[in-house]
């Protein structure tokens, strides 16, 4: 899970701190970035698993701009030549932790043009921990350094003994003649190790002198650090693997009533390819089925679906049962809007797909009151199935499915500043909206008279 993130310099946002939830819905006018901050993760996401090629970002829903001063915030006022930076703050559990407390990962991504033509991605990781309120960048912090320090010294110090034991025959004043020689040649060189060996009066003499200068302490402390450190690296790598799987979803109408087979990624692609290939590796998953069912029973007109076991490539099918009807239909003369909510319920209860995932304009071909138990829905099984989910929408009816009261449920208006850099505001849970007459008013009313934000101004 993402407890956290940090987003800057990433097409129309400079600088944004989002605290997630579980299920996180993105409300706002169009424009405003909230696709934006969704790519940022999926950038995040392909530097994780160390893929920043064009085809893999756009295959995971980035809208690549084939221009480095568009990719990254290119505002008028702003400086030119900007990182993006995406800060990911990982937890096993959301809502349990203090982001300020955690340790984060962080990718610092540079595009640049090749030949005029093709862009690319230069990437920087950093592991970063809090320690009595300091930073440190592990592997390269002032600690790291000192005990680097010592274990350089500690390699020195075994090469050494390593030289002593293999001439151990030679005439000891010889060797002690050379190193003096050696020493006036270049004073320079002659560090704590050299003058132990000028200071010897034979080859056992040295050996004892140079075991002291790394004590059996300061080797047990460069052991307790880099196990330690080795430690926290795990966890934090751990804790980013769903990461690696993010993808933004946004289902077509087409790739879901014709069953593509060609995808861009398995499970299922962007667009809703491979979804018959998902319904059927949940066939036998009786639990996950009842839940699609159940979602699906949301219309009042289904009564069932099957998926026939023995199908040629060309007859790929499901069967579609209206309680109405004395036929069965397939998913070519479905509603668009069923086809839709199959997507989204196999997307969250199969075990296949990502654990962490975006879905853009969720209530696309839904109708209003459809939209409202759609959410109800998918906060429900989002914490069944494990998935974290992030949403954007620009249907208030969306907002009304949504329990704030639930910690782990998060709504977000998203707009743009008079700068024209997207900002981004949390709708608290204690939040409420009275109608004249003093009572409750939904919050798709409030969104609509402008309460909550995210609304377009100027009309």
């Amino acid at each position: 899970m993402i407890e956290a993130i940090r987003i800057r310099n990433y097409k129309s946002v400079v600088d944004m701190k989002i605290r997630l939830g579980q299920v996180n819905v993105f409300i706002g006018e169009n424009g405003s970035g909230k696709s934006n901050i969704l790519e940022a993760i999926t950038m995040a996401s392909g530097a994780e698993k160390g893929d920043l090629s064009k085809s893999s970002l756009v295959s995971h829903g980035v809208r690549i701009i084939d221009d480095t001063e568009l990719m990254s915030s290119n505002f008028i006022d702003g400086k030119d030549d900007k990182d993006i930076v995406i800060d990911i703050y990982p937890t096993s559990q959301v809502g349990i932790e203090n982001p300020k407390d955690m340790p984060r990962q962080q990718y610092s991504i540079s595009p640049y043009i090749v030949d005029n033509s093709f862009i690319k991605f230069k990437l920087n990781k950093n592991k970063i921990i809090i320690n009595e309120g300091q930073e440190i960048e592990i592997g390269n912090s002032e600690l790291d350094k000192y005990f680097n320090e010592k274990k350089e010294k500690k390699e020195k110090i075994d090469l050494a003994k390593q030289t002593i034991e293999s001439i151990r025959e030679h005439d000891f004043d010889k060797f002690k003649e050379y190193m003096s020689v050696l020493a006036e040649d270049k004073p320079s060189d002659a560090d704590q190790i050299s003058k132990t060996f000028l200071s010897a009066s034979s080859f056992d003499d040295i050996i004892n002198n140079i075991s002291i200068l790394i004590s059996d302490e300061e080797s047990k402390e460069m052991n307790k650090y880099e196990e330690a450190k080795n430690n926290i690296l795990a966890v934090i790598d751990d804790e980013l693997q769903p990461l690696k799987e993010f993808v933004i979803f946004s289902p077509e109408n087409t790739a879901l009533r014709n069953f593509y087979k060609e995808k861009q990624i398995e499970p299922l692609g962007i667009n809703g390819e491979g979804l018959l290939r998902t319904l059927k590796s949940l066939r036998l998953k009786h639990d996950a089925i009842t839940d699609i069912e159940d979602a699906l029973s949301l219309f009042g007109w289904y009564d069932s679906f099957s998926i026939p076991e023995n199908l040629s490539d060309i007859e790929d099918k499901i069967y579609i049962k209206d309680k109405y009807l004395k036929s069965d239909f397939d998913q070519r003369s479905a509603n668009e809007g069923f086809l839709f909510i199959l997507f989204y319920m196999a997307l969250i209860v199969s075990e296949n797909t990502p654990k962490i995932f975006a879905i853009d304009n969720i209530e696309t071909s839904l109708n209003p009151k459809l939209c409202t138990k759609l959410m109800e829905v998918i906060t429900v099984l989002s914490k069944k199935y494990g998935k974290q989910v992030l949403l954007t929408t620009h249907n208030p009816s969306i907002l009304d499915g949504l329990d704030l009261k639930d910690d782990t449920n998060k709504l977000f208006a998203v707009s743009r500043n008079y700068n024209g850099q997207t900002i981004i505001k949390k709708i608290n849970k204690d939040k409420n909206f009275k109608k004249a007459d003093g009572k409750k008013m939904k919050f798709s009313e409030a969104f609509l008279r402008g309460y909550i934000g995210g609304l377009p101004k100027g009309f």
